[in-house]
């Protein structure tokens, strides 16, 4: 899977969250202001730059979770990345 995010007006550590296909999420995604966090967004506002990426495979989201807990400190530092699920 490919993602093409305009995170240029987002001073702050990026966030990746995956999230199921659910009317739930929808008050997130509109604090977020979209898919990524916008300006003037709720999100932006309090300083978070969160990308929202569809995943509605459980297995495929214990995967990304474990990677992204795996990389070790120095690649934590040159790519600044969270994993939320």
């Amino acid at each position: 899977m490919r993602f093409i995010f305009d995170i240029r007006g987002v001073p702050a550590t990026l966030i990746r969250g995956e999230i199921w296909e659910w009317n739930a999420q929808i008050n997130m995604i509109y604090a977020n202001g979209g898919a990524s966090t916008t300006k003037g967004s709720l999100m932006e506002k309090h300083g978070v730059n969160l990308i929202l990426v569809r995943q509605d495979d459980t297995g495929k989201m214990q995967e990304d979770l474990i990677a992204c807990a795996e990389k070790s400190p120095a690649d934590r530092r040159s790519v600044p990345t969270a994993q939320i699920l």
